[in-house]
């Protein structure tokens, strides 16, 4: 099922006004978001880190010939920056990162830089060409234009500079997550905005997932989605991680089914799952949220 293209602009009040959430009694906003961003989502930034880390190494082997394992190095970065895609905002918005991590390449400016003769390097490619010419999706183009030709000289220099600014980039987040994680549950305002940018990335994501080509990034975005509003063990309250302490108890428990029904990246499930967390997550906690079905990753 594909569902058409819109704009929504939704701005909803809580019942109870301002920062209601479901219920009197539990954790405050602020305790709630800090309970992720303090550790549990800079771990996660931290592990993307230390696997970009290795895809720089395979990608130094892929230039003498070996380097079998490029194009799963690759497919588990990708993976391990899916899986923090609910919190792709604070320092990545700032960093711009996701226009260097992995943005959509272009085959014909990538041959540009192949046949090229100026240096090239990681910092080359961060301040000197557009993010249709680095990252993830660079690596893989340049490997499936090389074929089985040589791999020294211009085609090493640039796999070796994409895998580099991809280990620069997430080992910058990583840092600055590790940072300033804690800030975003400074207060209960603070920590509003925050929620308010994961549910937005949250949807960002959701109605791009039916089409995704893949699959293993797409079912990694929906786990990340279901670990930043459910936590690991929403059926004891979140065990101090997600948005579900937030959460009436009802809520929580219909969340966890259209999660389960959505595992399999069902279209009727997602727009299910979608629609549940437009209303009753942004209503019950008085969220205001724009976002467009037409919004990339790039």
């Amino acid at each position: 099922m594909t569902r058409p293209v819109r704009l929504v602009s939704l701005v909803l009040a809580a019942a109870l006004g301002g920062f209601a959430c479901g219920g009197d009694a539990g954790p405050s906003r602020a305790d709630t978001v800090a309970a992720m961003t303090t550790a549990a989502v800079p771990d996660r930034y931290l592990a993307l880190a230390s696997q970009a880390s290795a895809l720089t190494e395979v990608a130094a082997d892929w230039c003498s010939g070996d380097g079998a394992e490029l194009a799963d190095q690759v497919a588990a970065t990708r993976v391990a920056w899916a899986s923090v895609s609910p919190f792709w905002f604070g320092p990545v918005a700032e960093q711009r990162s996701r226009f260097i991590i992995d943005p959509t390449a272009s085959t014909d400016d990538i041959l540009e830089i192949l046949n090229a003769t100026d240096p090239l390097d990681a910092s080359a490619l961060r301040s000197l060409y557009g993010a249709d010419q680095r990252g993830l999706e660079a690596i893989e183009e340049v490997v499936e234009l090389i074929g089985d030709d040589d791999r020294s000289g211009r085609p090493c220099e640039y796999v070796t500079a994409s895998a580099e600014l991809v280990a620069e980039e997430t080992g910058s987040l990583a840092s600055a997550w590790e940072a300033s994680g804690v800030d975003f549950g400074a207060d209960d305002g603070i920590a509003n905005g925050a929620i308010e940018l994961m549910v937005n990335e949250v949807l960002f994501g959701l109605v791009t997932l039916e089409n995704d080509p893949d699959v293993a990034v797409a079912k990694a975005r929906l786990g990340a989605m279901r670990w930043a509003i459910l936590g690991d063990s929403a059926a004891s309250g979140g065990a101090g991680e997600g948005i579900a302490p937030l959460l009436d108890s009802e809520v929580v428990e219909q969340l966890t089914q259209e999660f389960d029904a959505a595992a399999e990246l069902d279209g009727d499930a997602l727009a299910a799952l979608e629609m549940t967390i437009t209303t009753n997550v942004v209503s019950a906690l008085g969220l205001s949220v724009q976002f467009s079905d037409a919004d990339g990753d790039g």
